[in-house]
């Protein structure tokens, strides 16, 4: 007798046959234009995030033709250009505490002198808005002024707790260093550490905006911005142009929903706008297109935002390029592709720091191109013929059944 299931199975086969036969075979396709020979580089236009099946370029490959007409595959590394942050720390001891003329005098001495550019305090205190002079001796009789009027404030209430006493100095080296603080109670400073922060600047590249929609939430006195970039891309840094001349200090949170509906959102990141400090925060490369900023103004005026700016880490695919190859191009898009592993990964100390830059040609979208349909193990016919026996034999034994009982 025929199993049913058997029958089932065979045209659950040939149908997920066809999907994957058109899976396989859908990407985009980009000719490479310049000098294909050793290595050389592709910046990533915005648009490859967007067309690839992942923001990491998994499914990027490079293709080419040798001199024989075989086709070849050629290696590469992405290299990524963000910012490399670096500091080291040692505390202070603070050996004398003074007043004078409205002012707090603390000074403070590190054992080893060194160069320091931060000086970060340990105040007990809050709720207060102070401006502090740092000066800086070797002896402790000639000083010398690093810095003025620098301010320093803590905010606590049911609403938020924010505490601000990082001060940023030029690069000095001194043993001993003296801060005036400017205040009509006295500070209670516990401690104070140097640091030595460094950063190897990297390259960022700002996306395109399509569109930004601004509104104001009277009710929940909050200013609210929908953007939409250009394509989906990879968000690592947002920066804002504010040109209030006051004060200010705000709540944000930034979020992304995944397709154009904007029902669900998801949070990318959340800090505070304040005049004191800069108004740029990293993110955590988040591939996104759609966007919501919503900005707390509690009972304030809405800022006076200029502009708004979206950054991905500047990225370029470094390739080595074969001697026998003469025609070259990209694929990108094939779902199914996952990343590759090539040698060259593992030596990328041995990249030129010179190398000549490649360009991306005209773009062409390879359609699914469908197998031929298989042959089904039976035909319609067939099938209806099977199925009006099986009924006649269930038939039959109920009739018997129901007669021997």
């Amino acid at each position: 007798m025929l199993n049913i299931s058997i029958v089932k199975n065979n045209l659950l086969i040939t149908f997920l046959l066809l999907i994957s036969s058109q899976l396989l075979s859908q990407h985009y396709e980009t000719e490479l234009n310049g000098t294909t020979q050793g290595w050389a580089k592709l910046n990533i236009p915005e648009h490859l995030y967007e067309k690839s099946t992942s923001s990491a370029l998994k499914d990027f490959r490079i293709y080419g033709l040798s001199n024989q007409e075989d086709t070849i595959e050629v290696p590469y590394i992405i290299q990524s250009h963000t910012d490399f942050h670096f500091s080291e720390s040692d505390p202070f001891k603070i050996i004398n505490q003074a007043s004078i003329n409205g002012e707090f005098l603390y000074t403070i001495v590190q054992e080893i002198p060194k160069i320091i550019n931060t000086i970060q305090l340990d105040i007990s205190q809050n709720n207060f808005d102070w401006k502090v002079d740092i000066e800086g001796s070797q002896n402790q009789k000639e000083w010398y002024k690093i810095t003025q009027n620098y301010r320093i404030m803590s905010i606590e209430n049911e609403l938020t707790d924010y505490k601000f006493t990082t001060i940023r100095i030029p690069s000095s080296q001194y043993k001993y260093f003296r801060l005036r603080v400017k205040s009509k109670t006295k500070p209670t400073i516990t401690g104070a550490t140097s640091q030595k922060d460094s950063t190897i600047f990297g390259k960022y590249i700002q996306y395109t905006i399509q569109n930004i929609k601004n509104s104001q939430d009277k009710k929940q006195k909050q200013s609210v911005y929908e953007i939409t970039l250009q394509h989906k891309v990879p968000l690592s840094r947002l920066s804002f142009l504010i040109n209030n001349e006051k004060d200010y200090y705000r709540p944000f949170r930034l979020s992304y929903s995944k397709d154009s509906v904007r029902k669900y959102y998801n949070t990318i990141t959340s800090g505070v706008l304040h005049s004191l400090n800069s108004s740029q925060y990293e993110t955590n490369n988040t591939s996104v297109k759609y966007l919501k900023l919503i900005i707390q103004n509690f009972n304030n005026p809405p800022l006076d935002i200029d502009s708004i700016i979206l950054e991905g880490v500047s990225e370029e695919i470094v390739a080595l390029f074969p001697d026998n190859g003469t025609k070259y191009w990209a694929e990108y898009g094939d779902k199914n592709k996952t990343r590759p592993r090539y040698d060259i990964q593992h030596f990328d100390n041995t990249i030129p720091k010179v190398i000549p830059t490649l360009n991306f040609g005209i773009e062409t979208y390879k359609k699914p191109i469908s197998s031929p349909e298989p042959k089904p193990l039976f035909n319609q016919t067939w099938l209806w013929s099977i199925m009006l026996v099986i009924i006649g034999i269930l038939a039959w034994f109920s009739i018997k059944m129901l007669k021997s009982s």
